[in-house]
Parts: C-alpha cells; structure tokens; sequence
C-alpha cells in the first residue's frame, strides 16, 4: 500500500482557487494542463461543478493553455472509480423491482423474523414500501464495507444487540436481490465495490494486490468523511492526494487521507468555533430570519465602497424537510429590497418530482387508480393537461366557440360541488345537463389521453413503462421545448429523467404490477433529485449547508444555525441504532458534529465576512433549538448567547444593521428593506363599471385591494369539492327546496303540516335531480339532515303567514341597468339577485336573504360593527335591496292598480320595504324570520356609505389591503408577500396575449 500524500491549501482562502493553483502546477510540469489521468473527489455534485469552471478560469488566467481537465466526481461516484465491473450497474429503477421480486421470493418464515406485517400481496406499492426499507439498509451496510449477513457477527460484540436473526433474515433477501441482478446481466455499485475490496489481497508468491482505481491518480479535495468502503478501496489505490482545507498547523486534526476521523472526530466534536458575537442573529420564524439575514448581509457592505456584485455573496439555507419555508422566505425579502430588489437563486434546485412533468406522471396515476372525479378535476387543472385539452377539445364539442379553460373547469367544479359524485367512470347522472355534458367530454378526452393507462389489469413492469413514455409523447407532441426558457429547461430535464427511469424500468426484471403503481415506481426513482439551475452572476446563490464552505464567494450567510440542521438528526433508525453505526464505522451524531464543528470553523476562517441566523420558531410555529456549535466556545461566550436566544434579539429599524451592542445602522441604501405587506400595490387598466353588483359593496368595506383584483382581474376562489355537501352545497339544496314556496299554497298556508310536507317533497325533488338515484350515504344524511332543518322553518313560516304575509317572488334577477343610484349627479347601476319578496294584505313589502349557515348572524351584526350611534357599516347588502327592489315594485303596484281599474292613493315605497334574513340554521333558534331593525336615519347612513363607496371606485382608491379583523388584509398582504401581485400582473399578461392570437 503506498501511503497518500496529504497537501494543506489553508483557509485564509476559498478552497477552490487554491486547490486549482496546486493541481495547475503540478500537472505544468508534466505537460500543458493535462490532468485526464486524475479522478478529483469533491464533496457534491455542485463543488464538482464549480471547481470544473475555477479550473477553466485559472488556466486562462496562466495564458490560456490547453487543459485536460481531470474526472470530477462525488463520493457516491467514487464506487465506480475504484471498482470495475464488466456489467452495466443497475439502475434505480432496476434495484426497486430486483427487491420487490426478492422480498416476495423471500415467503413469510424469512419475512417474519424481520416484520410484523409481511407484505406478499398483490399490491407492488405495499411491498415497494418494505423494499425502501431494504434499500436503506442495503446502502448502510454496503458504505461500511459490509454483507447483511456480516452485521449479525459484528453486533455480537455491541452491548444490548439482539437483532442477530433479524440480519440473517435480510441477508437471504440481499442474497436474492444480487441474484436477480446477475441473472439480468447487471451489478449493484456497493456490493461490487465489497468484493473487489475482498480479491485485493497480496499475492502469495509476489506479495502485491491488484490495484483499484484502474492506477489513475486519486485528489480528495475538501472530504473531510467517507464511507468506511470507500476509505478502505483508497486504501488500495496507489497515488491518493488529500487536498486539505486547513494549514498545516492543523495537520494532526485530520488522518492520513484527511479525513476525520477517530481521535480527531472526538477533538473536532468539542473545540472551540471561531464565530463573532457581532455575526450573529436569533429571529423567530423564516420571515423573521429571512429579514435577519439581509441584515447581516447589510454589516458586510457596511465599509465597501460599492455594494458587491451579487457573485461575492452566498446563502446557505440549513433546512431539514420539516422546514422548508426558509428559501422562499428569504426570496420573498430579498425582493423588498429599496431601491431595487436583490434576486436570489435556489442553487440547490427544484426537485424533479415536483415539476410539471413529474406532476403530470403522478395525476395521472392517481385517477388511473381511483376513477375519482375528486382526481379527474386535479389532472384537467395541470397546465400541461390543459394544453392538450385544448388542442383535443375542439369547437365541434362546445359549441361553435372556441373551447375555454374557465368554462369547462366552472362547469367541472358546479358538477361537483352540486352532485358530490364520487366516481367519473360510467355514466353520470344528477347535475345540470349542461355542466354533465362538459365533465363527460372532458373525461372522455382524458381518457384518450391515458388510453391503456387506465387499464386496471397487472403487467410487466416494461410493458407499462411503454405506455407511460407514450402518454407522455401524446401530451407534449406539440410543445416545442427549448432550453433557453428555465421553465423549459426544467420540463426538458424532467422529461429526459422520467424517460431514463421508463427505459430502466424496461431493462429490469419482468414484475407484474398495474399502471399507476409502474408510475409511482418512476417517481420514487426521481426522489432526491433536483434540476439544479444555471449558475450566473446576476443573482445570489441560496445553497445548502454542506455546500457552502467550498463556494469561492468571499461574503457567506447560514440561515437555520440550528439543532438537528446542524448538525443534521441522528441518522439512527431500529435496526441501525448509533452503536450498531458506531461499531460498523459509519457516521453517526458524533461524527456528525465533527465534521459540521469543522465546516463551521473554515467558514469563519476563510470567508471575508461569516453570518449566521438562528431561528426560534419553525415555519409551523414550533419552537427550535439552537446549534451546539453555537456554544463550542468559553462559558461565559455561551452564557450571553444562549440569553441572546431565550429572550429574542430586540427588533431593529428597517435601516439598522447593528447586534443591539452598539452597531450603527450602516446599511447602505442599495440593502435598506421594507416591509412586505408595504409593498406598492399594482393597479392599472382600472375602468369604471357602468353597473355594480350589491354584494361589491360589502367586498369594496371589506378589502378595497381584493376587490380591485376580483372586478378588474377576474381573479377568484377555487372552492374544491369534498366527500360531502360543503356549506355552500347545502345552502344551495336549502334554497331550492324553499322556492316552492313562492306563489304557491304553501306560501300562503299557516298549517305547518301542509308547508313541512310541500317543503319535503321539493327537497326530495331537488335531491334527486341534483344528485341522481343514488347518493353517497354522507350526502343522503345530510338530505335528511337538510329535511329536518326544513321541518322547524316550516313552523316558522306558518307563523309568518299568520301574520298576513304571502311569498310571492323568489330568486328574482335584476339585471344592470333595472335600478341605479345617484351619486354627485351620475348615475351608477346596481344589480342583483333577491331570495325571496314577500307582500302583506297592507301594501307592506319585505325582502329576505336565505341564511343557511350553522347559525347565521342577526342582520344588523353582519352589516355593521362598533358600539353606540357611530357604528361602521362593513356590508351593505340588504340596505341596497331597498333600491334594486323598488322601480319593479312600483311597476307591479301599478300593473295591479290597473287591473282594478283604479289608482290607489300609496306612500312612499322605500317607507313600506322591510327587509331582513329568513334564516335555517342547524339549530331552532337559528330558524325562522330575522328582520333588520334599522331606522330612517340608519338606513341614510347606509346610502351615505354606499355613495362614499361609489366615489372611492371612481377614484381609483384600491390600496388598502384589508380592514375590519384583519382576516382579509392577512389574505391580501400575505399574496402580495408571496409574490401574489406578480402572478396577477403575469395573468393579466397572458390574457392580453391570448386575446391577441400570441401563443
């Protein structure tokens, strides 16, 4: 074995000009830049890349010599370097099936010992699952040199181990897998690294090993922790370089390869991190650390001359899945930054399950498995679906128009939520038969779309892998993608990955499996993997933690310093607990914590200026910990700062960039922030409408900002329909049934038996055309839940006829330009739909909204708020019906008066309109006639406010997000601060560009 060479760059420096320079140097003297006959071993696959464009840039920089760049590679590809195979290694894909197929050949004596539940059904999901199980292990075991069978042997000497027979139950399914894979002519990485490892070994008669590594010079740069395996291939590889990123001072901090481990990973795990008081913030949840971070950004511009370009400055976002919020947050402040915003980029990429294509993959597994109509209505919702929707819909099947998005989703989402159906397949029934028309076109056309997908019949897994790559081409055949557009980018890498996880799926072993569980084997195989974006210099770079101490940027930010972020959670799970690790040599806590203690001390060491940001709270508001690095220092040093983050840093001004221990605010004006809920509100393209609805007014009180953006823009809410009547849905069937009553006997009755019995016979009706012959079980409750509410306001009405009272109108429209108001001399329409107009014997009208709420609101609750004569109107609905009401109302008195042949003498009609809720809430005395008790002098104040709303409109006055209890400014201004308005400005520039023909 010939001992590696270790070369200490220092850290006075970023790491990868350095280690450039040296490789530069040495590979000079042997010619003109050629380094093809090395392997460099980089931390991630992003060190990789950027150390491949520093290499590039230093050779320019030396006159522009030819280079020969060497191998850049991550430590999971180093397996393949040091061991060759003569058989292609086993895809993703590949290794799923090949355990899938082992665990079921494995029958349930070998399964039991290890699991209480043994999956040997049908289902490939269930058993996919404990194959994940499997895997874990298999990449454990396999990175600490190991068979499953060796596990039980070295546990024996590990106090507590109990689990011998449980390994030896693995080890039968391990040594089937590697069977399975033999027999398709493929390897697995791990298992062949072990065995060339274990044929290494000196030759008797010459006393010599086989080298691996294929004798190509080895460079670890900046690997502070390998797998066991991997340090033991190196070992057996001649000419091995450790490129450290420390001095030589530190050279008895790391082993031979530079890599720490033994005696120093105990040394690194309690020595002291260099980090200043002045560098640190504790924030409570990511917005809050977000805003710490520009902060600290500001301090390190604080004495430059000019701002620095974008380049200079990385962010490290430490985020575990359980807090993902931390990278949109901190976009989301970058954004607000005066006078121009800073632009991040997520260099850690978008994960490919997530995009477009990948989504599209796992909709339309999911209707193939289900049928649902709850799945249908999620899958035409997906973009690229809608596209081809579009293109597949044509004229001749709505009509002579051309076919809509909105409409068919608007007849989609009123199917729903009026029949709550539970399954799309076969024939529908219930609905308007023009909103069941458009969801059985839409269906059909999906169905074209997945064709033999919805076959529910189990396959070769490489059957369905054909069939899910010809799904694919029918969806995308007229899209033209390119990657100068990111999004296309991401839709062509998403497309390419999905085609080699199906061509892998086509290479593997012949498992029968359904459709949509071949497609959900296809994104597991995407799991973990990102599109990473191109990097530039146009924006700050956000990566992860353990990317960010190679990153050559000179100014570097940590956001989430915190306990099981960093250092991560113990990676311990039952069968691998830290003394089993610790006893096969793989990484545990305290490694863990080694190696971060060191990451954490070279940032400090090698970057021009080091932040930190440590939050409180999580995105979900649970409380956090802070790092135990933060502590790794003298005790009074922890003292202050464990104070510092039980009590909160004192907030600071928008312009402050000081710790609250003496700091002058010197943020330079380019990095001064503002709030995101201040953000300037986009309004523009603004007419006046010749008419407004009564219910605009009450939205108008209630956010001015979102009635701007649901008039102007067309913008609403997506109300997605459950297993069962929502609200609205029962709201809805209430009022159909109640419109019996106008005109009709019922009406007029004051027997309660005749009205409850007219009542629940409409609902009856209703029901069944609503829903069809047969109805969920949940939905038939609530019918006679709905029936039981009926049967208490049939009561009341009789009550009110009693009273002299007839209902004679119901669900009576007045279109624009029926009524109007006058405000400063112009006219303004009104318009709006009644429930319900009911007339006394004495010329008195009253006009009545249907309440079907669990327990509506008295009227005068629900249309002002305050105490005493100065009480606010926040809605104007029932005021306004007044005025929509009245010329129709003196149209039919007069049509009356003539049929009688003469005039009667009446008074003012405003005078005899009562108005009010005629409520059928869910409990008695939330049933039955609510009238508005408001005076002449209220009911002036309503016009008044009405006429002030009227001139706000007018006026253009839309930028005031929300008012009241805040629930609609919380709405408004978190779109905003989300990016909100940009997505309307993007919609209203798609409009305008579909209303011109530009694609």
């Amino acid at each position: 074995m010939v001992e590696p060479r270790r070369i200490f760059l220092g850290w006075d420096e970023p790491v990868l000009p350095a280690a450039a320079r040296r490789l530069l140097d040495e590979a000079a003297r042997l010619g003109e830049f050629d380094l093809s006959g090395s392997v460099v071993v980089v931390p991630t696959s992003r060190a990789a890349r950027l150390f491949r464009g520093v290499l590039v840039e230093e050779a320019l920089a030396r006159g522009g010599g030819a280079i020969c760049p060497p191998a850049i590679v991550s430590p999971g590809e180093l397996r393949s370097v040091l061991a060759r195979s003569a058989t292609p290694p086993a895809g993703v894909v590949t290794k799923r099936l090949a355990w899938i197929e082992a665990i079921r050949a494995a029958g349930a004596d070998v399964l039991g010992a290890l699991l209480t539940d043994v999956p040997l059904g049908d289902d490939a999901i269930d058993v996919s699952r404990v194959a994940r199980l499997f895997e874990a292990w298999h990449r454990d075991v396999c990175a600490a040199g190991r068979r499953f069978g060796d596990v039980a042997s070295v546990g024996e000497g590990v106090p507590g181990f109990a689990d011998a027979d449980r390994w030896r139950a693995a080890d039968v399914v391990q040594r089937e897998y590697e069977r399975i894979l033999a027999s398709l002519n493929m390897h697995d990485e791990g298992l062949t690294l072990i065995d060339a490892i274990a044929r290494a070994v000196p030759d008797e008669r010459h006393g010599r090993h086989a080298p691996l590594g294929s004798g190509r010079r080895i460079a670890l740069l900046g690997v502070v922790d390998l797998a066991p395996v991997l340090r033991a291939g190196l070992a057996l590889a001649p000419g091995v370089t450790a490129l450290v990123a420390a001095p030589e001072s530190e050279r008895d901090w790391f082993d031979a390869f530079g890599l720490i481990t033994g005696s120093a990973r105990e040394r690194w795990a309690t020595r002291h991190v260099p980090l200043e008081d002045a560098s640190i913030r504790f924030a409570e949840g990511p917005d809050e650390q977000a805003r710490a971070a520009l902060h600290l950004l500001a301090r390190a511009c604080a004495n430059l001359a000019d701002p620095p370009p974008p380049s200079d400055i990385v962010v490290a976002v430490a985020e575990t899945d359980s807090t993902p919020s931390l990278a949109p947050a901190l976009a989301i402040a970058a954004r607000c930054v005066q006078p121009r915003g800073i632009e991040t980029r997520d260099g850690r990429g978008r994960p490919i399950e997530r995009t477009p294509v990948a989504t599209l993959v796992r909709l339309a597994g999911e209707y193939a498995r289900t049928g649902s109509m709850d799945d249908l209505a999620a899958l035409v919702r997906h973009p690229d679906c809608e596209r081809w929707l579009l293109r597949a819909m044509g004229p001749p099947q709505f009509g002579d128009a051309a076919p809509s998005v909105e409409s068919w989703l608007a007849s989609l989402d009123r199917y729903r939520n009026d029949t709550v159906p539970e399954s799309a397949r076969g024939t529908l029934a219930g609905g308007h038969p023009a909103h069941r028309a458009v969801v059985e076109r839409l269906r059909d056309a999906v169905d074209g779309l997945l064709g033999p997908l919805l076959d529910r019949t189990a396959r070769p897994a490489a059957s369905w892998a054909r069939e899910w790559l010809a799904m694919l081409s029918r969806a995308y055949e007229h899209r033209r993608l390119r990657d100068i557009d990111p999004v296309q980018t991401q839709r062509l890498a998403a497309s390419d990955a999905i085609r080699d996880a199906a061509l892998d799926m086509a290479s593997g072993p012949p498992t029968p499996i359904t459709s949509w569980e071949a497609g959900r084997l296809l994104l597991e195989s995407l799991d973990a993997r990102a599109i990473a974006p191109e990097p530039g210099h146009d924006a700050i770079e956000m990566v992860g933690w353990l990317e960010v101490a190679l990153d050559p940027a000179p100014i570097a930010i940590v956001v989430g310093l915190n306990e099981g972020q960093v250092p991560a959670a113990s990676p311990t799970t039952p069968m691998l607990p830290d003394s089993l690790r610790r006893a096969l040599g793989l990484d545990t806590s305290e490694s863990r914590l080694a190696r971060d203690a060191y990451l954490l001390t070279l940032l400090a060491q090698s970057k021009r200026s080091l932040g930190v940001v440590v939050g409180r709270r999580d995105g979900q508001g649970n409380p956090l910990r802070p790092s135990r690095l933060l502590f790794a220092d003298e005790d009074a040093v922890a003292a202050r700062r464990l104070e510092r983050f039980v009590r909160g840093d004192a907030p600071r001004t928008d312009g402050e960039a000081g710790t609250g221990e003496g700091d002058a605010p010197t943020t330079p004006e380019a990095l001064r922030t503002t709030d995101p809920g201040q953000t300037a509100m986009p309004i523009d393209r603004w007419s006046v409408p010749e008419s407004l609805s009564v219910t605009a007014f009450g939205a108008f009180l209630r956010s001015p900002y979102e009635f701007f953006l649901r008039r102007a823009r067309g913008l609403e809410d997506v109300e997605e329909a459950g297993a069962e009547l929502d609200g609205r849905g029962m709201g809805t069937l209430l009022h159909e049934a109640v419109g019996v009553l106008a005109g009709s006997d019922a009406g007029a009755s004051d027997d309660p038996s005749r009205v409850r019995q007219a009542l629940s016979d409409a609902l009856s009706d209703a029901a069944r055309a609503r829903f069809g012959p047969g109805p969920r079980a949940v939905v038939r409750a609530q019918i006679e839940i709905a029936r039981e509410r009926l049967a208490v306001a049939a009561g009341e009405q009789a009550d009110w006829a009693r009273t002299g009272w007839r209902v004679v109108f119901a669900e009576r429209d007045f279109k624009a330009g029926a009524a109007g108001l006058v405000v400063d001399k112009q006219a303004i329409g009104i318009h709006g739909r009644i429930d319900r107009i009911d007339r006394h014997d004495d010329g008195r009208w009253a006009i009545f909204d249907y309440k079907t709420g669990e327990s509506p609101d008295e009227p005068d609750k629900a249309h002002r708020r305050g105490r005493g004569p100065n009480r606010e109107w926040t809605d104007l609905q029932l005021p306004l019906y007044r005025h929509l009401a009245a010329p129709w109302l003196r149209a039919v008195e007069s049509e009356r008066d003539a049929a009688a042949g003469a005039a009667c003498e009446r008074p003012d009609l405003l005078g005899r309109i009562v108005v009010g809720y005629f409520r059928i809430g869910a409990s008695p005395e939330h049933i039955g006639v609510a009238r508005a008790e408001w005076d002449a002098g209220a009911l002036a104040d309503a016009d008044a406010a009405a006429a002030n709303v009227v001139r706000a409109i007018r006026g253009g006055e839309f930028r005031v997000a929300g008012r009241g209890n805040g629930r609609h400014e919380g709405r408004v201004v978190g779109a905003l601060s989300s990016g909100g308005w940009g997505v309307v400005a993007k919609a209203a520039a798609r409009a305008t560009r579909e209303a011109e023909g530009v694609p």
